[in-house]
C-alpha cells in the first residue's frame, strides 16, 4: 500500500512536470515577404513569400509563392503547424491559397488592399492580431485595422474589424465563418498587441486610440469578443507642435505646415507587452517611450515613466523619424527601441525603471541592399529561439538580429544585416503574443470562474445582461436567502445586501467604473461566485 501511494505521488508530480514543460508552438512558423504587386499573379522569384520555421534552436527558410500582399498575421497550431495566414486583405490556408470565404475580409474599403500601383506603401504593419478562441481549439479570431484615405489627403486607421476561422472545416484547411464584423469604430494607432488575462486562459487585446493617451481594450473569452472598453489617461507630456516641409505646385514649391499629431502617432510604430505580462510599452515617433504597468485582472494601465530619446535629423525637413520599432526582451528586463537610424536599450526592471536611461547600442552602419536600398531599422519581434529579429525600413533581403537580448548593453550582441534571406522583404514581421504566459498566481483572477455563464452554485443563479451597462438582473432557480456582495478586482467591496427568500432582484451598476467584478452570494463558507463585466 505504501509503495502504491508513493507511485501515485510520483505519477502526479510527473504529470504536473510534463504539463509545465509542454510549451505551445503557436509562434513556430513565420511568413514574411514582399508582394510584386501584379494582380492575379503569384509573387515568386526574388519577390514572394518565405516561411521561417524555428526548430531546435535553428531557423529553416522555405521560399513559397504567394498571391497575398505582405503577410501581417500567422496562425500556428499548438503543435507548430501552419493553420493559416493573413495580409489584412484576405485569409490564406496552409496551402497558400485563399481560404474558403477568406477573400475580401476588409469589406473592400482598406486603402492598402486596393492600391496595387504602390504595393506596400499603405500596408498595415502592426495592426493584425490572430488568437485562438479560449477553450475552442479549432477556432480563431482575426482582428485587423482598416486604413482609409480621405479627400484631405490624410490616411486614417478608422476601424478594427474581426473575422472568425473554423479550422475543422474543409478537412482541416479551414473556413472563414464570420468576416467584416466591426470590433471598434474609432481612429486607431497601427500598434495593436495582446496579452493573456490573469486567469491564464482569456486574452486582452489593446489598441491605442488616435491622439492623446487612450486605450481600447477588448477581452476575448470562450464566449467570444466582449464589448470594447476605453481607458483615458492624462497626457504624460506637454502638447507639442511639430512642422514639416510639404511640396506645393506653385513657387516657392514648398511650404512649412504643422504635422498632424495623429499622423505622427498612428503609423509605423510599435507597442508590446513584456513576456510576464506586467508591463506595456509604446513608442511615439516624436521621440518618446511610454512605460506602463498593466493589471492583467482588470485590464487597466498606469503610467510608470515617460522617456525621451533622440530623433534622428533628416534632410527632408521633418523633425521626426519616419518609423520607430519597439520590443521587450524575453526576460522582461529590457525594452529595445529604434528611431530608424539608432538602436537603444533601456532597463525597465522594477529596481531600475525610475532611474535608468536609454543606452545607445548601435547606429545604422550604412549598408545598402544591392547597393541602393538602405537597410535601416524598424520592426522588431521576439522569436522562439530567444533572439530578436528586426526588419528594416526599406525593401531588403536581410534581417538584423539581437542575439542575446537578455544581456545588458553591448553584451546583447546586435548584428546588423546578419540574417540573409533568399527573397525580398520589407517593414513587417508577423506579430505573436506570449502564448505560454500562464495565470498570475496569487491574484483573485488566478482561481475565479471567469466565463460569464460559469457558475459554482448551491442556488442556481442567472444574471443578465453580462456585460452590463446600468441594470443587472438576477434570477435564482430556487428562493435565495443570504448575503450578496460585489467586489472589484482589488477585493474592495462595492455592493452588499441581505436578502430573504427572493427569486429575482435588480442591481444598479450605473455608478460602477468599467471593469471586471466578482459577485459572491450565500452564507459564509458556502458562497458561490460569478464574474460581472461592467461596460457603459
Amino acid at each position: 500500500m505504501f509503495f502504491k501511494k508513493i507511485f501515485h505521488i510520483i505519477c502526479v508530480h510527473l504529470f504536473i512536470f510534463l504539463s509545465a514543460q509542454a510549451q505551445s508552438k503557436r509562434d513556430q512558423n513565420w511568413i514574411i515577404g514582399y508582394t510584386s504587386g501584379l494582380p492575379g499573379m503569384p509573387s515568386s522569384g526574388y519577390y514572394g513569400g518565405m516561411q521561417l520555421r524555428f526548430e531546435d534552436d535553428s531557423v529553416r527558410i522555405y521560399p513559397i509563392d504567394i498571391y497575398s500582399d505582405t503577410p501581417t498575421g500567422v496562425a500556428n497550431t499548438a503543435d507548430g503547424d501552419i493553420a493559416f495566414y493573413t495580409s489584412g486583405c484576405d485569409i490564406y490556408n496552409a496551402q497558400f491559397n485563399i481560404m474558403d470565404n477568406g477573400n475580401d475580409i476588409n469589406n473592400g474599403t482598406n486603402e492598402f488592399c486596393t492600391d496595387i500601383n504602390t504595393p506596400g506603401d499603405y500596408v498595415v504593419r502592426s495592426g493584425t492580431v490572430v488568437l485562438p478562441i479560449p477553450d475552442q481549439a479549432h477556432r480563431y479570431i482575426v482582428l485587423y485595422l482598416v486604413l482609409n484615405k480621405f479627400s484631405t489627403g490624410y490616411s486614417v486607421f478608422d476601424r478594427m474589424m474581426m473575422a472568425e476561422v473554423d479550422m475543422e472545416a474543409n478537412n482541416g484547411l479551414g473556413k472563414v465563418i464570420q468576416k467584416n464584423e466591426l470590433a471598434i469604430t474609432d481612429s486607431l494607432v497601427d500598434a495593436v498587441s495582446a496579452v493573456k488575462h490573469a486567469n491564464g486562459r482569456d486574452w486582452w487585446i489593446v489598441a491605442p486610440r488616435g491622439t492623446g493617451r487612450e486605450f481600447w481594450t477588448i477581452l476575448l473569452t470562450p464566449q467570444g469578443l466582449q464589448p470594447p472598453v476605453l481607458q483615458s489617461l492624462p497626457l504624460p507630456y506637454t502638447p507639442f507642435t511639430l512642422t514639416g516641409i510639404y511640396p506645393i505646385d506653385d513657387p516657392p514649391y514648398f511650404v512649412e505646415l504643422p504635422i498632424n499629431e495623429y499622423n505622427l502617432e498612428a503609423g509605423n510604430t510599435q507597442s508590446g507587452f513584456s513576456a510576464d505580462g506586467r508591463k506595456f510599452c509604446r513608442v511615439v515617433r516624436e521621440g518618446e517611450i511610454e512605460i506602463y504597468h498593466f493589471d492583467r485582472c482588470q485590464g487597466q494601465f498606469s503610467l510608470l515613466r515617460l522617456v525621451k530619446f533622440p530623433h534622428f535629423p533628416y534632410p527632408d525637413g521633418f523633425t521626426t523619424c519616419p518609423a520607430a520599432g519597439l520590443v521587450i526582451s524575453p526576460n522582461s528586463k529590457y525594452v529595445y527601441f529604434n528611431n530608424t537610424e539608432q538602436l537603444f536599450q533601456m532597463d525597465i526592471s522594477d529596481d531600475s525603471i525610475a532611474v535608468a536611461n536609454p543606452i545607445l547600442i548601435e547606429a545604422y552602419d550604412g549598408f545598402l541592399q544591392d547597393g541602393f536600398f538602405p537597410a535601416t531599422f524598424f520592426q522588431m519581434r521576439n522569436a522562439p529561439d530567444g533572439k530578436i529579429y528586426m526588419a528594416g525600413g526599406n525593401s531588403a533581403k536581410v534581417l538584423h538580429v539581437i542575439n542575446k537580448p537578455n544581456e545588458q548593453g553591448l553584451a546583447c550582441d546586435f548584428k546588423q544585416h546578419s540574417f540573409v534571406l533568399p527573397r525580398w522583404t520589407a517593414w513587417t514581421i508577423n506579430y505573436f503574443p506570449n502564448f505560454n504566459l500562464g495565470a498570475e498566481v496569487g491574484t483573485i483572477c488566478d482561481s475565479i470562474p471567469v466565463g460569464i455563464k460559469e457558475v459554482y452554485v448551491d442556488n442556481h443563479l442567472s444574471i443578465s445582461p453580462n456585460p452590463v451597462q446600468d441594470l443587472l438582473s438576477l434570477q435564482f432557480e430556487i428562493p435565495f436567502s443570504g448575503t450578496l456582495n460585489i467586489f472589484d478586482i482589488t477585493g474592495a467591496l462595492v455592493y452588499s445586501n441581505q436578502f430573504t427568500a427572493i427569486q429575482t432582484t435588480v442591481i444598479n451598476t450605473s455608478q460602477l467604473p468599467n471593469g471586471v467584478y466578482i459577485l459572491k452570494y450565500g452564507e459564509s463558507g458556502k458562497e458561490s461566485v460569478q464574474k460581472i463585466v461592467v461596460a457603459h
